[in-house]
């Protein structure tokens, strides 16, 4: 029993792992999506320490140059997740911000071209991230890259938690959402994860105020996502985790964080 259980962790954390990251490492797993979400908050850390060095190197390299930090750690964020969740935010903006019913919505998640809402969405995104990063004060910048992917990833299992996934077993994230207990517990890593690492790695982050900006607008998102589709696709489920980010890092802007003398 302990063997089985002790399997069962392992296939599902690297999972979440190389489903979340482009990063391979030669480690024998089987394939389980069904326990990965659990971990998928793991990940989310994971991610935000590698971007969190990345930053301390770059500001020792060219100390001062804060719009070169945050434009080389957003390249990095994307480069390290292959993308994943802007193809997903990008493609929700085309199939569901238009005078579409919900199954032409369905079939532009599927489309494989990128329109002029997602074309629009996509710039817009890229752009609020460097410029939200860029302009906290210097001591944060860090705090606030290793805190970020947590975010992502908290709003994409609210998301999974709550609704039901609306594709067949072809979608990408069909695996990852037939069971509702693993996203619950995700989140709950996910939450504890971010406090705890918010708490010791600067008391005075304000991490408590711009969670609950995240919450609300995800909620938002989650109650949208249930009138427009019925429930989450894949792509969604990007969209929630570059809304949530955005929602953060405007959070602690309007917190008065990037006030700090």
């Amino acid at each position: 029993m302990g063997h089985r259980v002790r399997r069962f962790v392992w296939d599902a954390f690297w999972t979440a792992w190389t489903f979340l990251t482009v990063v391979r490492l030669p480690v024998p797993f089987r394939w389980n999506p069904d326990g990965a979400p659990a971990f998928f908050g793991v990940v989310g850390l994971l991610r935000g320490a590698l971007l969190w060095g990345l930053a301390g190197v770059l500001m020792t390299v060219a100390p001062g140059r804060p719009w070169v930090w945050a434009l080389t750690v957003t390249v990095g964020e994307v480069v390290l997740t292959g993308a994943l969740h802007l193809d997903g935010w990008a493609d929700s903006w085309d199939a569901l911000f238009g005078h579409r019913n919900r199954d032409a919505a369905l079939r532009i998640l599927k489309d494989v071209h990128l329109g002029a809402w997602g074309g629009t969405a996509l710039t817009l995104d890229l752009m609020a991230r460097v410029v939200l990063t860029a302009t906290l004060p210097e001591d944060r910048f860090r705090t606030a890259w290793l805190l970020a992917p947590m975010v992502g990833t908290m709003a994409v299992l609210w998301t999974m938690a709550w609704l039901p996934y609306v594709r067949g077993p072809e979608g990408l994230a069909y695996g990852f959402g037939r069971h509702k207990v693993p996203a619950w517990v995700g989140l709950g890593v996910n939450l504890l994860a971010y406090g705890l690492t918010a708490r010791v790695q600067d008391t005075d982050f304000p991490a408590l105020e711009p969670m609950a900006a995240v919450g609300l607008a995800v909620t938002a998102w989650v109650g949208y996502l249930a009138w427009r589709l019925g429930g989450y696709t894949g792509d969604a489920l990007g969209a929630a985790h570059e809304g949530g980010l955005l929602a953060w890092l405007w959070a602690v802007h309007v917190g008065g964080l990037s006030g700090r003398p």
